[in-house]
């Protein structure tokens, strides 16, 4: 009889218990947050060396005669972007031809020098040259101590442009995080240039292209 009573006492619960909470026993369980994460994408800045004042300015020139600047062209920072490569163009090239002005030697040379919506010559005769030094965390990269390159041969202002970007480092070669390097540009035109250039004139612009580099 003992056993049939506590039988009946436990059916009796469990009876109690379904009833009370549904047909369902919640399993246990346990929650914790890590606050407060965060992300965001890192830089991959260029900085030009006061690129406003460091330019050709209205610069006139003669067969000989040249003109030279050197600045500090990028640093990159950041920590956790890859090196990057540093390329550069000659931009917006804009041509002028200012008419025979020389008349009529420049006009042997040039029969059509009256045609203003010419180029004119001196895109094609003055010539440029660039040269970049290796990279250096000196941020005063263009100190007379500081190593330059080889400087590239001359090349008409033309046909820079068309060139497009040009490494301004060797191949394989790039910048870290914090380094700089110093860019010099000469311009000049040649003692050989010709009477058809005179008086002609050109605007331009350079660009340069820091790219992180897979």
């Amino acid at each position: 009889m003992q056993n049939k009573l506590v039988k009946a006492s436990l059916a009796g619960v469990a009876a109690l218990a379904i009833a009370a909470g549904g047909s369902t026993f919640a399993l246990w369980s346990d929650y914790d947050t890590l606050e407060g994460s965060q992300a965001g994408a890192e830089e991959l800045s260029l900085v030009l060396d006061e690129p406003n004042s460091q330019n050709f300015d209205n610069m006139k020139l003669a067969p000989g005669v040249g003109n030279d600047y050197e600045f500090v062209v990028a640093s990159r920072s950041g920590d956790t972007v890859p090196t990057a490569s540093l390329k550069m163009a000659l931009t917006n090239l804009v041509g002028q031809e200012d008419g025979c002005t020389s008349a009529n030697s420049e006009a042997d040379l040039d029969p059509n020098c009256w045609d203003m919506s010419s180029s004119g010559e001196f895109v094609e005769e003055a010539r440029i040259i660039v040269n970049a030094s290796a990279p250096s965390t000196d941020p005063d990269a263009c100190s007379s101590a500081h190593p330059r390159g080889a400087r590239q041969t001359s090349i008409s202002l033309a046909g820079l442009a068309n060139k497009g970007q040009i490494n301004l480092l060797p191949t394989n070669d790039y910048l870290e995080k914090g380094e700089y390097i110093c860019v010099s540009m000469g311009l000049n035109m040649p003692a050989t240039a010709s009477n058809a250039s005179q008086g002609d004139s050109a605007s331009f612009d350079f660009t340069f292209y820091l790219d992180q580099v897979i």
